[in-house]
């Protein structure tokens, strides 16, 4: 499996790659939304762990912007901002998961076991 971890804050990235498990065959990462659709097209992960709030390209549009592009790629909403307004706005953009960054540990086994 391969990652594409797309968060501002570096403490957050490295929180999010914890629960991933050791045999991964690679994590890539990314401090912004407006580097997430090149990172993608060079990388193509199986899965990408997008934030929402970011400085220049949120995640809803880099996620927008991905599923464009690559209507296969599958990616998980990260967030702080655990709300149906978040969650439904996520959907509409397409993303596959949803997850509050308060349950990282759910992560690991849901994502393997696709």
């Amino acid at each position: 499996m391969k990652y594409l971890i797309v968060d501002d804050s570096k403490i957050i990235r490295e929180t999010v790659i914890h629960p991933i498990p050791q045999n991964v065959d690679q994590i890539i990462e990314c401090s912004d939304g407006d580097e997430a659709l090149e990172a993608y097209s060079n990388f193509l992960p199986d899965w990408v762990l997008m934030d929402i709030k970011m400085k220049k390209v949120n995640g809803l549009v880099a996620t927008k912007n991905i599923k464009r592009k690559f209507p296969e790629a599958k990616v998980a909403v990260l967030t702080s901002y655990d709300s149906k307004t978040y969650r439904s706005a996520a959907e509409i953009v397409g993303a596959d998961r949803f997850y509050s960054k308060d349950n990282l540990g759910i992560i690991n086994n849901d994502l393997h076991g696709i």
